[in-house]
């Protein structure tokens, strides 16, 4: 049987339900796929090849500054990696207290996707333990204003564990991440798989059945597949 919609997440930041997190999502790797879209704003496609998983999260400004923002959306990993029958994870849902992260002044909202570059970014979000971004595990922001597409800047981006790109408004922004704590939300995976379920077995291959019948998140996996193949 089909499993029963997702219940929202309630007392968090984010669009408050997993399902239209995936479909924001959707929209941002939408706009990577468009010939329109501004260079600088498109993760390349070396990169998403290279990654071993992504984050999309939403954080909501808290009073008149992002400096006391709280933030949710979700995991993906990649499963059999470098393989014939490499595929993406269901996902897992996140929360992140992101106090202190700074984003440009103006900005209600912002979207993030953070690509997890090593075995060590990738297992950060297992544990339903808070990790802190910049202590517990490196991360590299940008860019704005300029498109990445050399070589050097390539490595440069795979050489952190996690690397961020932000919009507001469908523009990159700039933002920085540091100090920001971030997790798995069992919560809302509990609500999501109708069960106990560890962010690990998720994001292991553990409910890929289960959760890809919601067609939000095949458009996902559509849409991040053409880009990781557009030449």
């Amino acid at each position: 049987p089909s499993p029963p919609p997702p219940a929202p997440m309630k007392g968090h930041g984010g669009s408050g339900n997993i399902l239209e997190d995936i479909s924001k999502a959707v929209e941002i790797v939408q706009a990577w796929n468009n010939p329109a879209t501004k260079p600088e704003a498109i993760v390349p496609k070396e990169v998403l090849r290279a990654c071993h998983g992504l984050v999309f999260i939403n954080f909501f400004k808290v009073g008149l500054v992002f400096s006391s923002s709280f933030g949710s959306g979700f995991v993906i990993t990649k499963l059999n990696k470098g393989t014939k029958d490499e595929h993406w994870s269901a996902p897992s849902a996140i929360t992140s207290g992101a106090f202190g992260v700074g984003i440009q002044v103006g900005a209600e909202m912002c979207h993030s996707v953070f690509t997890l570059n090593n075995e060590t970014a990738k297992k950060s979000f297992y544990s339903d333990s808070k990790f802190k971004v910049g202590t517990d595990i490196g991360c590299a922001a940008g860019p704005v204003g300029r498109r990445m597409e050399k070589s050097g800047d390539i490595n440069a981006m795979l050489a952190k564990p996690l690397y961020a790109y932000s919009y507001s408004n469908g523009v990159a922004i700039g933002a920085s991440f540091e100090g920001a704590m971030m997790g798995a939300n069992p919560e809302v995976n509990r609500s999501m798989y109708q069960k106990e379920i560890t962010a690990e077995k998720i994001l292991n291959g553990a409910e890929d059945k289960a959760f890809v019948k919601y067609s939000q998140l095949l458009e996902l996996y559509q849409e991040l597949n053409m880009a990781m193949a557009l030449k």
